[in-house]
């Protein structure tokens, strides 16, 4: 229930850069090639650590981004709740559990 918001969110900003920033090639994979689709480059040894080592450096470089933008999911939340009734609070919780059930 308390990931759907962030997701939102993320996906949100997301959405808004993208269209800020013109045309996006790809947005995802967000850390290099996705499994699978480096095994028919017939890669050397040396190419695999180098992308490992690559991939791995983007994934923690990206830390402070993601803890930065669940930050700002996690404000833009307590926002959102501050203007809703309790009621509407309450029906909005359970729409998200809704999603969360829902999602295979």
């Amino acid at each position: 229930m308390k990931h759907v918001l962030p997701l939102l969110v993320l996906g949100m900003l997301l959405w808004a850069a993208a269209a800020l920033a013109g045309p996006v090639p790809v947005l995802l994979p967000l850390f290099g090639p996705q499994a699978g689709e480096l095994e028919q480059l017939d890669l050397t040894g040396e190419q695999k650590s180098r992308i490992e080592q690559i991939v791995q450096a983007g994934r923690e470089s990206s830390k402070p981004l993601l803890q930065q933008l669940r930050q700002i999911a996690k404000d833009t939340h307590q926002q959102v709740n501050a203007v809703l009734t309790a009621e509407q609070r309450t029906r909005l919780e359970s729409q998200r559990s809704d999603l969360l059930v829902e999602a295979p």
